[in-house]
């Protein structure tokens, strides 16, 4: 009889991402301001290398390829082994700051107090290196995947070991259908001043050998303009905290009480 598990204990956080996108693409004087951040987070993000882009020109007949330039940066903790060998070592942490927008991502989920905690860190030193350029912040953008493992056999498979009957953000038609499937979905909620936009992708996928996975990518998307240099801590802190809780609400509506309770959220 085959098993599903969260990929890790006590929960089955995969990755987080904490991002901004900026109204515009920095310039090349702030793309220069970007270069601090290899000193300034050296020590926690050792790792780094310049992110490039290359423009192409469509003519009659023929496609020209434009040099490429630098458009901004990316820093990475030291790789460690991942919680299943499903997954490939990777880093901790990563950060990417280029063209208009800023992604943190964090790959060893140990908690959202102490999770959130270090990505503000991260925003804030990005916030110091563009301080005083007239961004504006557009997006504020969380993402949640949760991934579980099921080690059984194809004809083993229920949609029911895993999610609830009755959950409104799953089909009739996905239920019964077998081991592979996918439901992808998206809406948007007023929130308060704002619109938040929901991308949530269901998705099983067949590995070459055992165990298979399930993965749950939850996107939330703060629509509204913010000035990057009047954004407080406590601003971001309460905005991502909003988002993590509309994030558990919905895994709370998916999943069965058995796996909510393993997963400490029921």
């Amino acid at each position: 009889m085959g098993t599903v598990e969260p990929i890790r204990e006590p929960n089955a956080v995969d990755q987080c991402v904490f991002a901004l996108q900026f109204s515009r693409e920095f310039n090349e004087a702030e793309i220069a301001k970007l270069q601090s951040l290899k000193n300034d987070l050296g020590d926690q993000l050792p790792q780094n290398n310049d992110i490039t882009v290359a423009g192409f020109e469509l003519g009659v007949g023929e496609v020209r390829q434009h040099a490429e330039k630098v458009a901004g940066v990316r820093l990475l903790s030291e790789s460690k082994d991942c919680p299943h060998k499903t997954i490939p070592n990777r880093a901790d942490w990563q950060l990417e700051v280029a063209s208009n927008h800023l992604r943190i991502h964090s790959f060893n989920y140990d908690g959202w107090a102490s999770v959130v905690s270090k990505a503000l860190e991260y925003v804030f030193a990005v916030k110091s290196a563009l301080a005083e350029t007239g961004l504006d912040v557009e997006r504020i953008i969380l993402q949640v995947n949760d991934i579980f493992l099921f080690d059984g056999e194809e004809a083993e498979y229920q949609q029911s070991d895993l999610f609830k009957d009755d959950s409104a953000f799953l089909t009739k038609y996905s239920s019964g259908i077998g081991w592979l499937w996918h439901v992808n979905q998206g809406w948007f909620e007023q929130c308060q001043d704002s619109r938040l936009l929901h991308v949530l992708n269901i998705r099983t996928l067949k590995n070459a050998e055992k165990p298979h996975l399930t993965v749950i990518e939850h996107v939330m998307q703060l629509h509204g303009v913010w000035s990057l240099d009047a954004l407080g801590r406590e601003d971001l802190q309460t905005a991502f905290d909003e988002l993590h809780n509309k994030n558990k609400s919905i895994v709370r509506d998916l999943l069965s009480s058995t796996v909510l309770e393993r997963i400490g959220l029921q």
